[in-house]
């Protein structure tokens, strides 16, 4: 019946919707985690592209902070 077809299609769309956005989300994740680089020494926040591209490399350390200034 015309309930079941639907139910059926829509089961099927959601499931398209998933995993296209999977199929983005991790390439672009991985993408971003791969390309870290560190700032140089002079602390003007520049990159330094030179190997090793990262010094640290873990998640919980990532460099990142705010400042109340």
């Amino acid at each position: 019946d015309i309930e079941k077809a639907q139910e059926t299609l829509s089961v099927g769309v959601g499931a398209l919707a998933g995993s296209t956005i999977m199929l983005l989300t991790v390439p672009w994740a991985l993408s971003v985690y791969r390309g870290r680089v560190d700032f140089d020494e002079d602390n003007n926040m520049e990159p330094n592209y030179k190997q090793p591209k990262l010094t640290k490399s873990s998640f919980s350390e990532t460099g990142v902070a705010l400042s109340t200034e």
